[in-house]
């Protein structure tokens, strides 16, 4: 663009500033204004500032190598949001072709609980269901035994010479590495030994790799599947998967309008387990809800990338990413309909620092008005042995439990883990679970039981009441809580040695609150500047009303 052409442009522009138009004029200084920002130097720009605000808040090697290209769309996306013609001049209220509407989160919440049913103690019969549940299993095929587990940029363990022996990468895993392939076959071999009625898959497949390309990615997914395959029936075990962040090209972004050929890759691979029905949804969605066999469970697959706050497509539409929270609501009415009951599963836990405030709101408010149809909410992505207690949003009661596996990857200071439900047959209700790991410190480790938790909280039952009431024992008593933190961190090598007042506080803080925001009240303290940086992008949900 020539220096004449961008000063009759700024000029434009200046005039439009100035409120002497009508809609026509804002329509063309707007796309003046998209012609002056889409300049290689704005953009070149625009693109330095990102990253350096990048290597101030994250790991430098991101910034410098795939961040690179991540933050060339994020530039693309905010401009897309943010100059356009319909936005610039439909807000300030020159041209009445749209309207831009902020949602009135409490009027939507009052209307989304109208008529929800008094909270009911499932009724328990005398047959159970037992599933397991493995996320995070980020595997690394690239992993040699022997080679040196440091390095200037992960993954680490794939080559290098250790100078000490303490650096050496072992046969079934480093705690500074993902996870080799022996191992995920270890996992599948004890697995089978509790011959589940089914497997719950959370995603996260693929190593922390910049450097894996879309079809890398793929390829990983493929090798996880065929091992199951190899070691399962699909008919007589059938598999529930899901894909996370790692899973996507680059990492944690995902274009809900242009990664078809992604969601229909992993279709191919996946149809076998989801069935017609349940393919074509996730075809076409990147969601599905199917019925487990011919009983009165329905398994409803959750793509959580619509709620990471690292997806930086969101930029372009945070207002309820592709319906899912739509579609989530009509699914859960038709479950709650026909009687069936509901497990959800994803790899981001709503609860998390990972999950956009905005989004896990609406989530929250959607386990108060079907508690009585989701028995079971199973996620991964947080690498420790959790769960969250979800609260109605005016009342503060307990209406859920999201359970959170720990990684079977050992990356970071992780023992490898995968965990076993029980659950009532008939209600679907959660009666306990098994977690089982991996020691990396033993000579010849294999996967044991390491606690159940029935037995190992002391409590009758795994309801939403019951587990506040244990979290207000974990709070109150160092013994306990070191008992909940030795599991949280799967008895790895972070695990604190004590947990004083400020510690107590702030574990509880997260047990009792499903929303991050709450999480940081709780604790009394405020977002970091990433946080505070990516939900003021961000924003509230707003709703456009085309005239």
């Amino acid at each position: 663009m020539g220096n004449k052409s961008m000063l009759f442009y700024f000029l434009l522009i200046l005039y439009a500033a100035q409120g002497q138009l009508d809609c026509q004029t804002c329509m063309i200084a707007a796309g003046a204004l998209q012609y002056l920002l889409s300049n290689s130097l704005f953009q070149g720009t625009l693109k330095n500032y990102l990253i350096d605000i990048c290597q101030k808040t994250t790991d430098p090697n991101y910034c410098n190598t795939i961040g690179s290209l991540v933050l060339g769309e994020v530039a693309d996306v905010l401009q897309r949001r943010f100059v356009n013609g319909i936005f610039l001049c439909s807000r300030p209220g020159i041209c009445n072709s749209a309207e831009y509407i902020l949602e009135d989160f409490e009027s939507w919440a009052k209307n989304a609980l109208k008529n929800t049913p008094d909270y009911q103690i499932p009724i328990r019969s005398l047959n159970y269901l037992h599933f397991a549940q493995i996320s995070d299993i980020r595997l690394d095929r690239k992993y040699i035994s022997g080679a040196s587990n440091l390095c200037s940029s992960g993954p680490c363990c794939r080559k290098g010479t250790p100078k000490n022996t303490s650096d050496t990468a072992g046969p079934n895993g480093d705690y500074n590495c993902e996870l080799p392939l022996p191992t995920l076959r270890k996992a599948l071999d004890s697995i089978s030994q509790n011959n589940p009625d089914f497997i719950i898959w959370n995603g996260n497949s693929v190593a922390h790799d910049l450097l894996l390309s879309s079809s890398d990615r793929l390829n990983v997914i493929k090798n996880v599947t065929q091992e199951i395959l190899n070691k399962f029936n699909s008919y007589l075990t059938p598999v529930f998967p899901i894909f996370g962040p790692l899973d996507c090209y680059p990492e944690h972004q995902y274009d809900f309008s242009a990664d078809s050929y992604f969601l229909k890759s992993l279709t191919n691979l996946w149809s076998i387990w989801l069935g017609k029905q349940g393919a074509a949804q996730f075809a076409e969605k990147g969601v599905y809800s199917v019925q487990y066999k011919n009983t009165n469970l329905r398994i409803i697959g959750l793509n959580t990338l619509s709620c990471d706050i690292n997806n930086f497509y969101l930029f372009a539409n945070v207002t309820d990413p592709n319906g899912y929270i739509l579609w989530l609501n009509n699914e859960l009415a038709n479950a709650e309909m026909y009687g069936y009951k509901v497990y959800i599963i994803g790899n981001i836990a709503p609860g998390s620092k990972s999950c956009v405030n905005s989004w896990s709101k609406h989530y929250s408010v959607l386990m108060e008005r079907y508690q009585n149809t989701v028995m079971g909410q199973f996620f991964g992505g947080e690498n420790r042995d959790e769960f969250r207690i979800n609260k109605g949003y005016f009342s503060s009661k307990p209406t859920g439990i999201q359970f959170i596996s720990p990684s079977l990857s050992p990356y970071k200071n992780s023992n490898p883990s995968y965990r076993i439900y029980q659950a009532d047959a008939l209600s679907k209700v959660i009666i306990n679970y098994t977690q089982y790991r991996l020691n990396l410190t033993e000579a010849k480790p294999s996967f044991f039981q390491a606690y159940d938790f029935l037995s190992f909280y002391k409590v009758e039952n795994m309801l939403p009441p019951t587990i506040l009431n244990l979290s207000a024992k974990i709070k109150k008593y160092e013994l306990l809580m070191m008992k909940y933190v030795t599991n949280k961190y799967t008895n790895g090598p972070d695990t604190p040695l004590g947990c004083k007042a400020q510690c107590l506080n702030d574990f509880y803080c997260e047990i009792t609150n499903d929303r991050q925001e709450e999480v940081e009240k709780c604790q009394g303290i405020g977002e970091s500047i990433k946080e505070f940086l990516l939900n003021s992008l961000y924003g509230k949900w707003t709703y456009i009303v085309e005239r």
